[in-house]
C-alpha cells in the first residue's frame, strides 16, 4: 500500500534557522500548499531542515530522503546544510512507509533563499612591539555577490578605523588586544556582513636598570676591586620573565639579577646590562650602562727645594707625581705669593725676594671619593748683594794700602763672605776691610767678590777698582864738579831713571841761590866757593813717592890772574 502525505503551508515554521516540516498522514488523502515567498535563515546560508514533526504511521518502518536543491541529499530526519552560493533552492522531503516493501511515498517541498555573507579573513603577526607598525591584511576576504566590500577594523585598544583591505596599526601600550574585522558587502541585510577576530600580543621591551649611572670607588686594597651589580630595579610592562646578562667592560661577562665581579686592576670600565623578556621579539631587550670608576688616589711630588734669583723664571714640574692614568688628575700649583697655575707643569717669576712655600695639589678628575694629595717645595728667591770698594786711586810701592767693602749688604741681611784679589797675585778673605802692600809699581785691578752663601746664581756680587802703585824715580846728579869762577860748568842727570817708566822732570839747585830745570844744564858761578848742588827728579805721579833727590859738590876757585910787573 502507498501512503501520500501532503504538507500545508500553515503547518511549518522557522525557529533560529530550523525549518520544520509537518507531514499529515491520511488514508488515500493528498493535499497541496502554496508558499508565498522563499524562506530565509537568520544564519544566512545555514539551514537546519527538521522532519521530526512529520506524522509517521510507523516510526520504525519509515525512510527519509532529502533533496536540498543544490545537489546535496540526506537520509537523516534532521539535516543542517550550508549553501555555498547565494540563491533560491527548492528543498524536497520524501517519506517512504515500509521502504522494504510496497510503501507509500509522501513529499513536501519548501523554497529557501540562501544569503551568503562575505568571507572574512585577515592575517597579521601574532606578536607586535609597542610603537612599531603592525600590518593587517584582509585581501583574503571575498564576497560571492561580486559587490564592493567595506572593511571596519576594531583594534581592541579603543581605536577603530574604516579603510582598505590592508591596515597599519601602532599600539602604544603593551597587552593582549582582540582585533575584530567586519566586512560588509553593502546589501543592507542582516547577512551583508561578517566578522573575524584575532588576538594580538603587544610586547613592550623591558626596562633595564643597572643602578646609578656612575659608580665611583677609590682603590686602596684588593677588596676595593670587588663590585656588586644589582638589576633589581629593572621592570617589564608585560610582567614577562626576565633574563639578565652583564658585560663588565673588562672582557668578562656574567648572568643574573644580582652578581659580583672582581676587576683585575684599577681603571675606568663601561659595564653593560642587557635585560631580555625571552619573547624573542625585536623589542624583547633593553640595555643600561654604568660607568665604573676604580681610581687610585694620586700622589703629589713637587721635587727638590730650589734657590733662584729675583725675576728668574722658575720651573715647577710635578711629572714625578703618581697618577694611575694620564689625565686622570686635576693639578694646581700655589706658588706661595698669592698666585696659582693649573697643570702638572708650570713656570713662575717671583717679584720679591724671600722664602716661598710652593704647593702642588692633585685631585682625582673622575673620582671624588679619592682624597686629594699635597706636596710642598721651598723656593728661596734671592737678590744679589750690593758691594763697592773704597780705597785710594794711587799709592806707593811698599806702603800699606787700605781697602774697605762699603757699603756691602745682602737684600735679606744674610752674612756675607768676602773674597779680595789685589791684582798682584795676592788675595785675602779676612773681611770687609783689608790692607795690602804692593812690592812693585804698576797699574793694578783690585776685585772684591761678596757671597751671601745661599748657593743661588745670584748669591755673589763683584766690585772692581783700578789702583796705580808708584815706584819713586831714582835721581843721579853725576860726579862732583870743579872749575873756576866765571866758567860754564856742565851738570847732567842722564843717569837718573824711573822704574815705572814715568816721564821725569828735573830741577837743579846750584847752591848759590839759582835753580834751573832740565836734564842737562850749565851754570856759571860768580864767586869761588864749594857749593852743594841738588838734583830733584819728579815723576808727576802725585804720590808721596813721586820725587827723588841726589847732590854733588861743585868746587869753584878763583882763576889765576897773571900780573906782569915791570921793573
Amino acid at each position: 500500500m502507498r501512503l501520500t502525505i501532503s504538507i500545508v503551508s500553515r503547518n511549518f515554521s522557522i525557529f533560529a534557522g530550523i525549518l520544520l516540516f509537518s507531514a499529515i498522514t491520511a488514508s488515500a488523502v493528498h493535499a497541496e500548499f502554496n508558499q508565498p515567498t522563499p524562506l530565509t535563515s537568520p544564519q544566512c546560508n545555514k539551514f537546519t531542515f527538521d522532519a521530526s514533526r512529520s506524522r509517521i504511521v510507523d516510526e520504525n518502518n519509515v525512510a527519509y530522503f532529502w533533496d536540498l536543491g543544490d545537489g546535496t541529499t540526506s537520509a537523516e530526519p534532521v539535516v543542517t546544510h550550508v549553501y555555498r552560493l547565494p540563491g533560491e533552492y527548492t528543498v524536497r522531503l520524501s517519506l517512504t512507509d515500509n521502504p522494504s516493501g510496497t510503501g507509500t511515498i509522501s513529499t513536501a517541498t519548501k523554497v529557501v533563499r540562501a544569503l551568503v555573507p562575505p568571507k572574512v579573513s585577515f592575517t597579521s603577526g601574532d606578536y607586535a612591539c609597542v610603537h612599531k607598525s603592525l600590518f593587517f591584511d584582509a585581501t583574503g576576504s571575498s564576497s560571492t555577490r561580486n559587490r564592493d566590500l567595506r572593511y571596519f577594523w576594531d583594534f581592541g585598544d579603543g581605536t577603530a578605523r574604516e579603510g582598505s583591505q590592508v591596515a597599519k596599526k601602532t599600539f602604544s601600550s603593551a597587552g593582549e588586544y582582540t582585533v575584530t574585522l567586519t566586512v560588509d558587502d553593502q546589501t543592507q541585510g542582516q547577512c551583508s556582513w561578517q566578522t573575524a577576530q584575532k588576538t594580538i600580543y603587544v610586547n613592550a621591551p623591558p626596562t633595564a636598570e643597572a643602578g646609578d649611572d656612575v659608580l665611583l670607588k677609590c682603590v686602596k686594597s684588593e677588596d676595593d676591586l670587588l663590585i656588586e651589580f644589582d638589576a633589581s630595579r629593572s621592570t617589564d610592562a608585560n610582567s614577562d620573565s626576565l633574563a639578565f646578562f652583564w658585560d663588565f667592560g673588562d672582557g668578562l661577562k656574567g648572568k643574573g639579577r644580582q652578581v659580583t665581579h672582581r676587576y683585575r686592576r684599577a681603571g675606568n670600565y663601561e659595564a653593560t646590562l642587557v635585560v631580555s623578556d625571552t619573547t624573542g621579539l625585536q623589542c624583547s631587550m633593553d640595555a643600561d650602562f654604568i660607568s665604573i670608576r676604580l681610581n687610585e688616589a694620586p700622589i703629589a711630588r713637587t721635587g727638590e727645594d730650589a734657590s733662584v734669583c729675583l725675576g728668574e723664571k722658575v720651573s715647577f714640574n710635578g711629572s714625578n707625581s703618581y697618577v694611575h692614568k694620564p689625565g686622570a688628575a686635576l693639578a694646581r700649583w700655589s706658588f706661595g705669593d698669592g698666585t696659582t697655575a693649573d697643570g702638572l707643569q708650570a713656570t713662575h717669576r717671583y717679584d720679591r725676594p724671600g722664602t716661598f712655600e710652593a704647593v702642588l695639589t692633585l685631585e682625582s678628575k673622575f673620582n671624588g671619593n679619592c682624597p686629594s694629595s699635597r706636596d710642598t717645595r721651598q723656593i728661596h728667591v734671592n737678590s744679589p748683594p750690593e758691594v763697592s770698594i773704597r780705597g785710594p786711586e794711587t799709592a806707593c810701592a811698599g806702603e800699606e794700602v787700605f781697602f774697605d767693602a762699603a757699603p756691602a749688604q745682602a737684600s735679606d741681611g744674610a752674612a756675607l763672605k768676602y773674597y779680595w784679589n789685589f791684582g798682584d797675585g795676592a788675595s785675602s778673605q779676612s773681611g770687609s776691610s783689608v790692607k795690602h802692600a804692593y812690592a812693585l809699581g804698576g797699574a793694578y785691578r783690585v776685585s772684591l767678590v761678596v757671597d751671601d752663601q745661599k748657593g743661588s746664581p745670584c748669591s755673589t756680587a763683584t766690585a772692581y777698582m783700578n789702583l796705580d802703585i808708584n815706584t819713586p824715580p831714582e835721581a843721579d846728579a853725576g860726579k862732583d864738579a870743579a872749575d873756576h869762577v866765571g866758567k860754564d860748568i856742565l851738570f847732567s842727570a842722564g843717569e837718573s831713571r824711573d822704574p815705572d817708566g814715568d816721564q821725569l822732570t828735573y830741577l837743579w839747585d846750584f847752591g848759590d841761590g839759582s835753580k834751573q830745570q832740565g836734564r842737562q844744564v850749565t851754570h856759571v858761578y860768580a864767586r869761588s866757593n864749594t857749593f852743594l848742588v841738588t838734583l830733584t827728579v819728579e815723576d808727576n805721579s802725585r804720590t808721596s813717592c813721586s820725587r827723588s833727590t841726589d847732590s854733588l859738590t861743585a868746587v869753584v876757585r878763583d882763576a889765576s890772574q897773571p900780573v906782569i910787573t915791570v921793573r
